[in-house]
């Protein structure tokens, strides 16, 4: 979820650039598209990770499970 949350936070701050990318100089178009797609591997990647260790422990999904009927 650290991975994933990165991920979402790299998007937002990226995202918010769209006055740096009008400007004609310094050229920041090209680093925020870098930033936004490493921003969105990471924050698939996190979700997937996280989706693959709940589903493989028992324990955790009792207490996911648990918590969800409170």
């Amino acid at each position: 979820m650290i991975i994933s949350g990165w991920g979402i936070f790299l998007i937002f701050g990226a995202n918010q650039a769209a006055v740096q990318i009008v400007g004609p100089y310094p050229p920041f178009g090209l680093a925020t598209i870098t930033v936004l797609i490493m921003a969105s591997f990471l924050m698939l990647l996190g979700i997937y990770n996280s989706a693959i260790l709940v589903s493989a422990n028992n324990k955790l999904r009792k207490s996911i499970h648990k918590h969800a009927l409170e």
